[in-house]
């Protein structure tokens, strides 16, 4: 009967494989590149969860898109079914409470939807201070937080938010 002889090989402090890192312990090695994948996962997470906050936001958009496409196409004469949709399409998008879509009529804007809970007059008149300029001047203007009010549409800064 023949039996096998066992070996193990032990590591021993200043080998080759050692010095072939730069010296040191191996556990101080193993607690750097520890620290350097948790640094590297960290860093692949956030960009993982900005991109999936990306492809959310993309899945929101096209299926507003898709369902104003599907009631103009269902509807393509019915107008003011197509606005609001589009109004609380953008209210949805938007993360917004309230939406608007006025029309212009000479020197007035006439509502033509609204989604939200805010009241909204029939049609407002088109003067050079807040959605007068916005549409004349074919600018978009508005005040989120804290930001400064452009004076231009400082009239419609009581509204926002």
């Amino acid at each position: 009967m023949k039996t096998r002889a066992s070996k193990t090989t032990k590591l021993k402090r200043g080998t080759e494989a050692t010095a072939a890192r730069g010296g040191g312990s191996s556990v101080s090695y193993v607690k750097e590149q520890l620290a350097l994948r948790t640094r590297e996962l960290k860093e692949a997470q956030t960009k993982l969860d900005l991109r999936t906050c990306e492809l959310g936001e993309a899945l929101e958009e096209q299926a507003a898109t898709a369902e104003s496409l599907r009631v103009i196409s269902s509807s393509p004469t019915d107008l003011q079914r197509v606005f609001a949709v589009v109004a609380a399409s953008a209210t949805r998008l938007c993360d917004a409470s309230d939406a608007t879509i006025h029309q212009v009529h000479g020197t007035v804007l006439r509502l033509v939807a609204h989604y939200g809970p805010i009241p909204i007059p029939g049609s407002l008149p088109m003067t050079r201070a807040g959605r007068g300029v916005a549409t004349t001047d074919r600018d978009r203007g508005r005040a989120q937080g804290d930001q400064p009010v452009d004076f231009r549409f400082a009239g419609g800064a009581p509204n926002a938010r």
